[in-house]
């Protein structure tokens, strides 16, 4: 399994009628799963885009957020993470680490690449425009974190390593 800027738990959807990220989003076998939530009280940031992180943050404190964990340790089998630790949308390296942690007793092989300027974006193909911000559906600036160069030099060094991850599992 390969994720790039992963989460450790399930996240509901946003609801256009409320002002938190609560709306059920994921079923298994038409049943909701449970899920953690986050309050849409996005950062603004100087420039006027907004952030989500510290929301994701707070909601990993939250009292739901213990049920709707990821149980990945009953996924078997080798897991590579892509994360950057400059990601404004949610904290994926908070998240990736948290993975790792419960991989650590899964004696198949198990990476984690973080590219600590790098933003939401994290992974891509090498060469492709980089982007650090994008709109969401009101209109809002999202930060996705990172610098189109240190996002372009993430690019370069995670596609090398996917193949040769896959190759070799």
């Amino acid at each position: 399994m390969i994720a790039a800027a992963p989460s450790s738990v399930v996240w509901g959807a946003i609801s256009g009628q409320r002002r938190s990220i609560d709306y059920t989003a994921w079923t298994l076998h038409g049943q909701p799963l449970d899920s953690a939530t986050a309050e849409t009280g996005y950062t603004r940031n100087p420039d006027g885009s907004v952030s989500g992180r510290g929301s994701f943050l707070s909601g990993l404190g939250g009292p739901d957020a213990a049920a709707a964990r990821i149980p990945i340790e009953r996924f078997k089998g080798p897991v590579m993470l892509i994360s950057g630790g400059d990601d404004q949308l949610w904290p994926s390296t908070v998240f990736a680490d948290r993975i790792m942690a419960s991989l650590q007793h899964d004696p198949a092989r198990h990476v984690h690449l973080n590219y600590p300027d790098a933003g939401h974006l994290v992974f891509g193909i090498p060469s492709a425009p980089a982007a650090i911000e994008q709109k969401n559906a009101g209109g809002a600036v999202l930060d996705l974190g990172g610098t189109p160069a240190a996002d372009a030099a993430a690019h370069a060094g995670d596609w090398p390593a996917v193949i040769s991850f896959v190759r070799s599992n």
